[in-house]
């Protein structure tokens, strides 16, 4: 029978319909078979000797993509693709860059794709001594009317955090939560406050700089991707690092033959699945309790929200129920990451390059950002001294000026008042 799929363009055949192990898999030759194993993948012309297995095609690449046989999907997947939810952690140091950020939602999702919006203040002050720029992002996502903003106030939970290590006589407290915990344990406490199936995780810094198309965080199934990036054995420090204490914790082998994402943002999460991380790893869903159980001690250890979240998805037998795990290349898009960010610790010529890597349109990335304190001179940095090195900050801030202004973020209501250099500080 066919699997009812909302939305649907082209017929897609449940998993149980069709023997699969005859298909072939991804990448590969599917001009016989004419079907694909991985589910999710169409198989797709190139010309008239070749066709191979892949989720999307692109005629301008010089394929036909004309699709040979159905499209291959788990019985159990998602009847309809549901507006997920946006979840920002914040606080005051990069509220500016928070404005900027929602600008970019209401500007960049013309479709309407994303849900409401959750700003999480998780501050040692309270929410509102900065009401004027919070009310400035709420209007920037209200104002077009098709999402809400949800401003949940967190200040309180983060001053009474408790220690995690306290001196051998139990006088002083050697370790404490920092605000960076309590932000990793609400990305997954706050699925027990929205109400959509899915929920997107961004980072504040990061705007979004090019449109979010109806494929950008789901596939043609309905799951959400999961866009993987290395196996295992190659991916980088401290990822690596923070994958193995994760699997430690979670007392799971992190599986050599999937591609794995970098714990970065944006992450889609699926709502009732972090409940039940949280749930058999003994740690109370609710965010006003952030560290009621082992989840921020862990984050003291070297594991993340997202390598926890993705190793636990990953060893669950219905995982191609929720998510779609992409290998590098799945898509015509090596230029278009999901996320570019210059990061403090890449130094200027780097981040330099980066930025005009955007600029120019050689990386066209969904989401752009700065790292605070990327642009800041250390004395003691080579880079960071002489003349060449005033030109090359010079050249970043022009870089950025440039880039932001192109996505449509650099104007706003009130940025007449602002000058350039202003909102370069802003973003960086």
């Amino acid at each position: 029978g066919l699997a009812s799929v909302a939305e649907s363009k082209a017929c897609r055949l449940a998993s149980h319909d069709l023997p699969i192990a005859d298909c072939a898999a991804s990448g590969a030759s599917c001009l016989e078979p004419r079907c694909c194993k991985t589910f999710g993948e169409q198989c797709f012309m190139k010309d008239f000797t070749s066709a191979h297995c892949k989720p999307t095609c692109r005629e301008s690449d010089g394929w036909s993509c004309e699709k040979l046989g159905p499209r291959i999907c788990p019985a159990c997947m998602p009847v309809q693709r549901t507006r997920p939810a946006v979840v920002i952690p914040t606080f005051e140091r990069d509220l500016c860059k928070v404005v900027v950020m929602a600008r970019s939602i209401s500007k960049r999702d013309p479709h309407h794709l994303l849900g409401d919006v959750y700003l999480l203040w998780v501050s040692f002050e309270p929410a509102w001594k900065y009401k004027d720029q919070i009310d400035e992002a709420r209007q920037a996502i209200e104002g077009a009317g098709v999402r809400e903003f949800h401003l949940l106030d967190f200040s309180q939970q983060v001053k009474h955090m408790l220690c995690l290590y306290w001196s051998k006589d139990g006088s002083t407290c050697m370790h404490s939560q920092t605000g960076w915990v309590v932000q990793e344990a609400l990305k997954l406490k706050i699925a027990s406050v929205v109400h959509s199936e899915y929920y997107a995780v961004l980072d504040s810094k990061n705007a979004f700089m090019n449109d979010i198309q109806e494929d950008t965080f789901f596939g043609p199934c309905n799951q959400a991707k999961v866009t993987g990036q290395f196996r295992f054995d190659s991916m980088p420090m401290p990822h690596k690092q923070w994958y193995s204490k994760a699997a430690e914790i979670l007392r799971v082998e992190v599986n050599p033959d999937l591609y794995w994402p970098t714990s970065i943002t944006p992450a889609l999460l699926h709502r009732r699945t972090v409940i039940e991380l949280l749930e058999q790893i003994g740690e109370k869903p609710s965010p006003y309790s952030p560290c009621d159980g082992p989840l921020c001690k862990w984050f003291s250890m070297s594991a993340t929200e997202f390598t926890l979240y993705h190793l636990f998805v990953a060893q669950r037998a219905d995982r191609e129920c929720i998510h779609m795990f992409q290998r590098p290349g799945a898509e015509e898009r090596p230029n278009e990451p999901m996320s570019t960010v210059l990061w403090k610790g890449s130094g200027l010529k780097n981040n330099m390059e980066t930025c005009l890597s955007v600029m120019q349109g050689a990386v066209k990335p969904l989401t752009f950002g700065v790292q605070s304190g990327s642009l800041a001179r250390k004395e003691d940095d080579v880079e960071g001294q002489g003349e060449d090195a005033r030109m090359m900050m010079q050249r970043t801030k022009d870089c950025l000026t440039h880039v932001y202004h192109h996505a449509g973020l650099l104007g706003s209501e009130n940025t007449e008042a602002h000058n350039t250099s202003d909102f370069v500080s802003c973003v960086s």
